[in-house]
């Protein structure tokens, strides 16, 4: 009888332990969670400052970050990529570069994973200290998991070679430029590799990054519920992104996130609730930075400000610009003996949940650089190059089994945002893109 007691005071006391610990690691996700206007950041387009601030007018809200990408053609565009830099020197935004880590000349992660490639990084963090942008987040071969990049992680060497090549480009640029911050940053979704067997380690990651856009693949992907319960509940999809990084003490990062209208059907379209959900999934967890991404790509168009989102972009503006009611977390806690109650409440005022299905407008306009990664590194060369092959690719695309694939001269190309695999393109008779 006397073990018994023993036994019950001895479980009363865990149970008490976990409760407490519960709640207190409640009280510092709501300390740590900040409002998406204050990590705001948005996508405009290469080398395009005048862009962003258009936007932030258009929002009636400042924006803090803003995103852009280094060229790939060559080891020598990588480490100076002139144009870009100066592109956004002396400017007020904290820079997202996504940067790639092999180019379109060649390269392995193997080699990098053994140090052959530190020299380029050695000297990319040299220009950006030139530049006045050493804070900036780089996105080091940004969604490995997908295959639509040269980086792509599609088995456990691949992954421990990425994990390893990482090490080696942070652990260089830092001894350069320490202020340099990095974004471990996976494909949402499915992949043909477990990501984190590509994570190198939380000394060298400072945010944990996730892209999500309105779009699925899954069935009902025509409801706004079904298409968000995907996102958020898919093997290595929001759910799984939040518990990674908390497991990791890192704050997480939203380097993409739009709405979608795609050529496939397979974009939500104006749809103010995945904007609703997004912006609350942000309010609500330890996010360092998100940013927006305002550009219609060939794969899919996300521009808010043109008008094909009307629904989308009042509630963007409601949740994140000047009209947003302010949401108040109040956290409190009350400690009876050894328990604590943490509650929280909030108040937010959005947009109406309504969907109206959007239709691509009949003409678009060219923007003046079209292309994520600009091909050249002067501004003449590169707006001319980069209009004709966003052109010649809007023309000339196909679909297989739900992915859009993009043509070039010697072949197709699998798009961002695309999970299929290129035993699809085999599949369809299709050659792979020497690019």
């Amino acid at each position: 009888m006397r073990r018994k007691t023993t036994l019950r005071k001895v479980g009363i006391f865990f149970a008490t332990v976990l409760v407490f610990g519960a709640g207190l690691s409640l009280s510092l996700v709501a300390a740590q969670a900040a409002s998406p206007a204050a990590t705001l950041g948005v996508y405009r387009g290469a080398a395009n400052p005048s862009g962003v601030s258009a936007f932030a007018q258009w929002l009636g809200s400042p924006v803090s970050y803003a995103e852009d990408f280094l060229p790939g053609d060559s080891w020598s565009s990588i480490e100076a990529p002139t144009w870009t830099l100066n592109g956004w020197k002396g400017t007020s935004y904290r820079m997202v570069y996504g940067v790639p880590i092999i180019p379109d000349t060649g390269g392995t992660l193997a080699e990098g994973a053994s140090g052959t490639y530190n020299a380029y990084f050695k000297t990319l963090a040299q220009n950006l200290l030139a530049a006045g942008q050493g804070n900036a987040i780089l996105r080091l071969g940004w969604e490995f998991g997908g295959g639509w990049y040269h980086w792509h992680v599609a088995n456990t060497t691949d992954a421990a070679n990425y994990a390893a090549y990482w090490r080696q480009i942070v652990t260089t640029m830092r001894a350069v430029a320490p202020n340099l911050a990095f974004d471990w940053n996976p494909v949402w979704g499915w992949q043909s590799v477990d990501p984190t067997l590509a994570y190198p380690g939380d000394a060298y990651v400072d945010y944990i990054g996730i892209d999500v856009y309105d779009q699925s693949w899954c069935t009902n992907y025509s409801d706004p519920a079904a298409r968000w319960n995907d996102a958020l509940n898919a093997q290595w999809g929001l759910t799984w992104h939040r518990d990674f990084a908390a497991a990791h003490g890192k704050p997480m990062s939203f380097p993409e996130w739009g709405v979608a209208t795609r050529s496939d059907g397979h974009g939500g379209g104006d749809a103010p609730y995945f904007v609703q959900k997004m912006t609350q999934w942000i309010a609500q967890n330890n996010v360092g930075y998100q940013v927006y991404f305002d550009f219609d790509a060939p794969d899919g168009a996300h521009d808010l400000m043109d008008g094909s989102f009307p629904n989308s972009a009042a509630a963007f503006k409601a949740a994140i610009g000047a009209a947003a009611t302010t949401t108040t977390q109040t956290t409190s806690s009350s400690t009876t003996g050894a328990t604590t109650t943490t509650s929280t409440t909030s108040t937010t005022t959005t947009a109406p949940v309504t969907t109206t299905t959007a239709t691509s407008p009949t003409t678009t306009a060219t923007p003046t650089t079209t292309s994520t990664v600009p091909k050249t590194t002067t501004t003449t060369k590169t707006t001319q190059t980069t209009k004709s092959k966003v052109v010649k690719r809007r023309q000339t695309t196909r679909t297989v089994r739900g992915c859009l694939l993009l043509r070039s001269r010697t072949g197709y190309r699998l798009s961002r945002g695309c999970r299929a695999s290129l035993s699809l393109m085999k599949a369809a008779g299709l050659k792979k893109s020497a690019k």
